[in-house]
């Protein structure tokens, strides 16, 4: 079990589990030594943690400020994350239908959906967005330092799930999501 993991498990909304393609990219990540804990919890990048330059995972991210005190919805999602220096954060989320899937909230109050499984969140990771945020996705990423640095994971994903990386991550539009995130107020 990864260290993210065993963090994460005693915050998991009955009935969710983390996939386990998610699982094995964080002991990859740890097996690379990009895990480190501070005073703020434990945290890990799919890079070098010199610098910010995509996906932060951490133990200890917060839905506060997200929803009303009396929503269900912690019930059915879990941060996982941030998707930008900012804050914005990725999520795992139960759906209506008891699928897990992987969701977006920025620090300007958008909600969208990632991807479906955690194989498709691996390769959004792999691309090489400083910030995995629908402002700028749906074009190839620019930040040449950043798309570098995730070279080794994007290479560890293709060989590891037979999985194609894109060069852009595109979002489905007024996805179920963002009108579920509409519903708990």
């Amino acid at each position: 079990m990864s260290t993210m993991l065993d963090h994460l498990t005693p915050s998991l909304p009955a009935g969710l589990l983390v996939p386990e393609p998610l699982e094995r990219a964080w002991e990859w990540m740890e097996d690379q030594g990009w895990g480190r804990t501070d005073e703020n919890g434990y945290f890990l990048t799919p890079y070098e943690p010199d610098s910010q330059l995509g996906v932060v995972f951490a133990s200890d991210a917060s839905l506060d400020g997200w929803f009303n005190d009396d929503s269900p919805a912690p019930e059915r999602l879990v941060p996982l994350g941030e998707i930008a220096p900012d804050g914005s954060l990725a999520c795992l989320w139960l759906d209506e239908g008891d699928r897990e899937r992987f969701v977006g909230l920025t620090s300007e109050g958008d909600a969208f959906l990632i991807a479906d499984t955690g194989v498709d969140f691996l390769r959004a990771i792999a691309i090489g967005y400083v910030e995995l945020v629908p402002m700028f996705l749906d074009e190839p990423p620019d930040d040449e330092e950043a798309i570098a640095a995730l070279e080794p994971f994007r290479e560890w994903v293709a060989d590891e799930f037979d999985a194609d990386v894109p060069t852009q991550w595109s979002l489905v539009p007024d996805d179920e999501f963002t009108a579920w995130v509409e519903r708990q107020g």
